[in-house]
């Protein structure tokens, strides 16, 4: 039986200008058991791979590179970590991310030890912009509550990658979230099935924001629709049994899709086609719909936008989803 009481999972692709800093956040940490620092380069373009492929030459005990034939995207990535990985908790950092609390480690293994009900621990982070335009700030939301279930995560993903430790509850990622757009909301709710999700108030992670970014460098309407997408799906393979709390993020970022269309004179087909999921969500649930809906000057600005928005031509409104299988497991 394995020694290895956290694995470490980093995820990476393309950053060598970040990713000795995320190892060295790693190395740094301080515990009184033994951790394995798992490194996915998945194909950089860039000097990454030799950057690690040297870490884990000097540090051959404690990393392993692993790495696919071509580049497979996020997902695959962190599911091929996750089944190498060897310890009872994972704790989980993106390449471009780091750790500045040696503590880390060892305070949110402490408090899933000490609280076997819960599944999941994160903490607050710092949010950093590589390009100086704002200063350091604290991310995670104030009065986060200290601990909170899959349905309040199913409204909205509010843990920071940099900042999550699972209790390892299964080996690999079902199919159908690895083409998923996203990957940390899903992978969240899927752990969070297995008990409560606890909150530490003590940053000890950066969340860097940068050009280069997956995420940040799409476009602000894809974000939405990419969330939108992801809810759906785990709504569908969750056999629809927190429907409402996905209908509530779903509603959330529709209305943003209105607003950003607006805003930008731009995108109004595609937004049309959110107006109309707005409109079926409230026929359907309407308890569901946010009160800010109900606020007059939300509620004017939404029939404003909507005079605008119908497209002259009929706009498939389902998203294709042929690539789920009914038959796959949550787990």
């Amino acid at each position: 039986m394995s020694d290895i009481k956290v694995s470490v999972l980093m995820t990476t692709y393309n950053h060598e200008a970040f990713i000795v800093q995320a190892i060295e956040g790693v190395l740094m940490q301080e515990t009184d058991f033994a951790f394995e620092l798992l490194i996915g380069e998945d194909c950089s373009t860039d000097q990454t791979r030799e950057i690690v492929l040297e870490y884990a030459k000097r540090f051959p005990n404690r990393i392993q590179v692993i790495s696919p034939m071509a580049n497979e995207g996020g997902n695959c990535n962190f599911s091929r970590l996750l089944a190498a990985s060897r310890g009872s908790y994972i704790a989980w950092i993106e390449g471009d991310d780091y750790w500045i609390d040696p503590e880390k480690l060892q305070l949110q293994t402490d408090f899933l030890d000490a609280n076997p009900e819960f599944a999941i621990c994160f903490h607050s982070v710092y949010r950093v912009y590589e390009d100086g335009s704002e200063r350091l700030q604290q991310l995670t939301n104030e009065g986060q509550a200290w601990m909170t279930t899959i349905e309040d995560l199913c409204r909205g993903n509010y843990i920071e990658t940099a900042s999550v430790m699972y209790r390892k509850s299964f080996e690999t990622l079902p199919d159908w979230l690895i083409p998923l757009p996203i990957g940390d909301w899903p992978i969240n709710i899927l752990h969070a099935q297995y008990g409560k999700i606890g909150y530490i108030n003590r940053p000890m992670s950066v969340y860097r924001i940068h050009n280069c970014g997956i995420w940040t460098s799409r476009p602000t309407i894809q974000r939405f629709v990419d969330c939108i997408t992801a809810a759906e799906v785990c709504n569908k393979m969750l056999q629809y049994r927190y429907e409402p709390y996905f209908n509530f993020s779903i509603t959330r970022w529709s209305i943003n899709i209105l607003q950003t269309a607006w805003r930008t004179r731009s995108h109004f087909s595609q937004a049309w086609q959110y107006f109309l999921k707005l409109l079926r969500i409230s026929l359907k649930q309407p308890l569901v719909v946010p009160c800010f809906l109900r606020r007059r000057k939300y509620y004017q600005r939404l029939r404003n936008q909507c005079a605008h928005l119908k497209p002259k031509t009929k706009v498939a409104t389902d998203h294709q989803t042929a690539h789920l299988q009914t038959s796959d497991r949550i787990e």
